[in-house]
């Protein structure tokens, strides 16, 4: 499941993380991704079964750039990302918004983090890529699946959103 997810909401990741700054040396690395919502969590807010048994899958060294971890389960990806400032985050927004991807459209939202928005594959047809995302001080968090429905997978998304900042602090 994580090269889909990958290809989707996790593009916008790719993106930023290109030009990620380095964990400063001697530093203390931030938790990895799959540390923030536990199985039940994931299994509860979503409402979907872990047909598997594979639980939260989490990325190793070297998949992701530096100072960014992800968690994949139940067809959903889950990316922090350190270091991030108000600029940097804003130029990925604007680059998304003029096109840069190709295909996505974006809406702000407010009233979680210190700035958010969501992302999605206006294109028809089923399994299409939705997302949030949100920075909150120095991190990036993006949480995104494929979906039937972006209208029905914004409050799960956001569930799983509000649930992870609770936990950063």
């Amino acid at each position: 499941m994580r090269s889909i997810i990958r290809c989707g909401v996790g593009i916008t990741a790719l993106i930023q993380v290109t030009v990620a700054v380095p964990v400063a040396v001697g530093q203390a690395a931030d938790p990895h991704a799959c540390t923030y919502l536990t199985a039940s969590d994931w299994l509860r807010i979503t409402g979907k079964k872990d047909i598997g048994n594979q639980g939260p899958q989490a990325s190793k060294p070297g998949e992701t750039g530096a100072g960014t971890t992800e968690c994949d389960f139940l067809s959903i990806s889950l990316t922090v990302t350190s270091n991030m400032t108000p600029a940097w985050f804003a130029r990925d927004k604007q680059n998304i918004e003029k096109g840069a991807t190709d295909k996505w459209k974006v809406e702000s939202v407010s009233g979680i983090g210190d700035e958010a928005y969501w992302m999605w594959d206006p294109r028809p047809g089923s399994d299409r890529n939705v997302g949030i995302v949100i920075r909150t001080g120095n991190k990036r968090v993006s949480i995104g699946e494929l979906a039937d429905s972006v209208e029905q997978s914004k409050p799960m998304l956001m569930e799983l959103a509000r649930l992870t900042l609770s936990k950063m602090r």
